[in-house]
Protein backbone atom coordinates (compact mmCIF):
# COMPACT_ATOMS: atom_id res chain seq x y z
CA UNK A 1 0.00 0.00 0.00
CA UNK A 2 1.34 3.76 -0.44
CA UNK A 3 1.53 6.77 1.51
CA UNK A 4 -2.08 7.72 2.22
CA UNK A 5 -1.19 11.50 0.73
CA UNK A 6 -0.02 10.58 -2.36
CA UNK A 7 -2.51 9.25 -5.32
CA UNK A 8 -3.45 5.93 -5.68
CA UNK A 9 -2.85 4.24 -9.31
CA UNK A 10 -6.55 4.72 -9.71
CA UNK A 11 -6.89 8.42 -8.95
CA UNK A 12 -3.45 9.09 -10.53
CA UNK A 13 -4.23 12.09 -13.46
CA UNK A 14 -2.68 10.45 -16.57
CA UNK A 15 -1.09 13.81 -18.02
CA UNK A 16 -0.49 12.49 -21.08
CA UNK A 17 -4.16 12.18 -21.94
CA UNK A 18 -4.99 15.85 -20.99
CA UNK A 19 -5.26 17.84 -24.18
CA UNK A 20 -3.25 21.62 -23.67
CA UNK A 21 -5.65 23.72 -21.85
CA UNK A 22 -8.23 25.32 -24.23
CA UNK A 23 -8.29 22.72 -26.85
CA UNK A 24 -11.01 20.16 -27.87
CA UNK A 25 -15.08 20.90 -27.38
CA UNK A 26 -14.70 20.60 -23.61
CA UNK A 27 -12.19 23.20 -22.25
CA UNK A 28 -11.81 23.33 -18.49
CA UNK A 29 -9.20 24.63 -15.57
CA UNK A 30 -6.72 21.54 -14.80
CA UNK A 31 -6.94 22.39 -11.04
CA UNK A 32 -3.87 21.46 -8.49
CA UNK A 33 -3.49 21.53 -4.98
CA UNK A 34 -0.72 22.02 -3.24
CA UNK A 35 -0.09 21.48 0.67
CA UNK A 36 2.84 21.92 3.11
CA UNK A 37 3.19 20.67 6.70
CA UNK A 38 6.17 22.18 7.83
CA UNK A 39 7.19 19.12 10.89
CA UNK A 40 6.56 15.32 10.28
CA UNK A 41 4.43 15.05 12.82
CA UNK A 42 2.23 17.12 11.37
CA UNK A 43 1.36 14.52 8.74
CA UNK A 44 1.27 11.25 10.69
CA UNK A 45 -2.30 11.94 12.26
CA UNK A 46 -5.25 9.92 10.61
CA UNK A 47 -6.87 13.49 9.74
CA UNK A 48 -3.69 16.28 9.32
CA UNK A 49 -2.95 19.28 8.26
CA UNK A 50 -2.30 18.03 4.66
CA UNK A 51 -5.81 16.40 4.22
CA UNK A 52 -7.55 19.91 5.97
CA UNK A 53 -5.89 21.48 3.53
CA UNK A 54 -7.02 19.27 0.52
CA UNK A 55 -10.25 19.14 1.86
CA UNK A 56 -10.94 23.10 2.04
CA UNK A 57 -9.71 23.63 -1.21
CA UNK A 58 -11.07 20.83 -2.90
CA UNK A 59 -14.50 22.04 -1.68
CA UNK A 60 -13.03 25.89 -2.59
CA UNK A 61 -12.47 24.95 -6.51
CA UNK A 62 -15.93 23.33 -6.40
CA UNK A 63 -17.93 26.69 -5.78
CA UNK A 64 -18.24 30.16 -7.88
CA UNK A 65 -16.17 32.15 -6.80
CA UNK A 66 -17.83 35.09 -6.91
CA UNK A 67 -21.59 36.14 -7.98
CA UNK A 68 -21.88 35.62 -11.67
CA UNK A 69 -18.93 33.74 -12.00
CA UNK A 70 -18.72 30.18 -12.89
CA UNK A 71 -16.87 27.44 -11.02
CA UNK A 72 -13.88 26.97 -11.00
CA UNK A 73 -13.40 23.04 -11.28
CA UNK A 74 -17.18 22.53 -13.01
CA UNK A 75 -18.39 18.82 -13.77
CA UNK A 76 -17.50 17.11 -15.64
CA UNK A 77 -13.85 17.63 -15.10
CA UNK A 78 -10.49 15.76 -13.72
CA UNK A 79 -9.96 16.22 -9.92
CA UNK A 80 -7.53 18.37 -8.71
CA UNK A 81 -4.08 16.71 -8.39
CA UNK A 82 -2.93 17.07 -4.84
CA UNK A 83 0.71 17.65 -4.46
CA UNK A 84 2.05 17.07 -1.06
CA UNK A 85 4.81 17.69 0.86
CA UNK A 86 4.86 16.85 4.47
CA UNK A 87 7.80 17.23 7.07
CA UNK A 88 9.47 20.07 5.23
CA UNK A 89 10.00 23.46 5.59
CA UNK A 90 8.25 26.76 3.70
CA UNK A 91 11.56 28.99 3.70
CA UNK A 92 12.96 26.91 0.70
CA UNK A 93 11.43 26.12 -2.72
CA UNK A 94 13.62 22.72 -2.87
CA UNK A 95 10.60 20.54 -1.94
CA UNK A 96 9.90 17.16 -4.17
CA UNK A 97 6.22 18.11 -4.28
CA UNK A 98 6.23 21.63 -4.83
CA UNK A 99 9.35 20.85 -7.32
CA UNK A 100 6.57 18.62 -9.36
CA UNK A 101 3.78 21.60 -9.58
CA UNK A 102 6.22 23.32 -11.13
CA UNK A 103 7.56 21.22 -13.16
CA UNK A 104 3.90 20.04 -14.46
CA UNK A 105 2.68 24.39 -14.84
CA UNK A 106 5.93 24.60 -17.14
CA UNK A 107 5.04 21.63 -19.28
CA UNK A 108 1.60 23.65 -19.28
CA UNK A 109 -0.13 20.93 -17.32
CA UNK A 110 -2.09 22.66 -14.57
CA UNK A 111 -4.13 26.10 -14.81
CA UNK A 112 -5.14 26.38 -11.27
CA UNK A 113 -2.68 26.42 -8.09
CA UNK A 114 -5.03 26.39 -5.25
CA UNK A 115 -3.64 26.79 -1.89
CA UNK A 116 -5.21 27.18 1.75
CA UNK A 117 -2.51 30.04 2.76
CA UNK A 118 -0.20 31.70 0.92
CA UNK A 119 2.43 30.89 3.40
CA UNK A 120 2.28 26.58 1.94
CA UNK A 121 3.74 27.85 -0.94
CA UNK A 122 6.40 30.01 0.54
CA UNK A 123 7.27 32.44 3.65
CA UNK A 124 9.90 34.76 1.71
CA UNK A 125 8.57 37.50 -0.11
CA UNK A 126 11.17 37.43 -2.64
CA UNK A 127 10.53 33.60 -3.45
CA UNK A 128 6.46 34.03 -3.73
CA UNK A 129 7.09 36.87 -6.60
CA UNK A 130 9.47 34.59 -8.10
CA UNK A 131 6.33 31.53 -7.84
CA UNK A 132 3.97 33.97 -9.66
CA UNK A 133 6.26 34.94 -12.13
CA UNK A 134 6.41 31.50 -12.77
CA UNK A 135 2.43 31.05 -12.51
CA UNK A 136 2.38 34.33 -14.85
CA UNK A 137 4.87 33.26 -17.65
CA UNK A 138 2.62 29.79 -17.70
CA UNK A 139 -0.79 31.38 -17.65
CA UNK A 140 -1.35 30.03 -13.98
CA UNK A 141 -4.33 31.39 -11.91
CA UNK A 142 -3.32 30.97 -8.19
CA UNK A 143 -6.21 30.72 -5.62
CA UNK A 144 -5.37 30.92 -2.24
CA UNK A 145 -8.76 29.62 0.17
CA UNK A 146 -8.47 31.14 3.40
CA UNK A 147 -7.09 34.60 2.65
CA UNK A 148 -9.77 35.03 -0.87
CA UNK A 149 -6.71 35.63 -3.08
CA UNK A 150 -7.53 35.37 -6.84
CA UNK A 151 -4.63 36.20 -9.28
CA UNK A 152 -6.87 36.43 -11.93
CA UNK A 153 -9.66 38.67 -10.63
CA UNK A 154 -7.94 40.89 -8.08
Amino acid sequence: MGHPLQPSPETAIDHAAIPPAGSGPLSYARCAVYALTSRETEAEPIYSSIEAQRDACYAHLHKPQSPGQPYVLPSPAPPPRLYADAGFSGATLQRPALQRLLADVAAGLITVVAVYKIDRLSRSLTQFSRLMDIFDRHAVQLLSVSQHLDSQHP
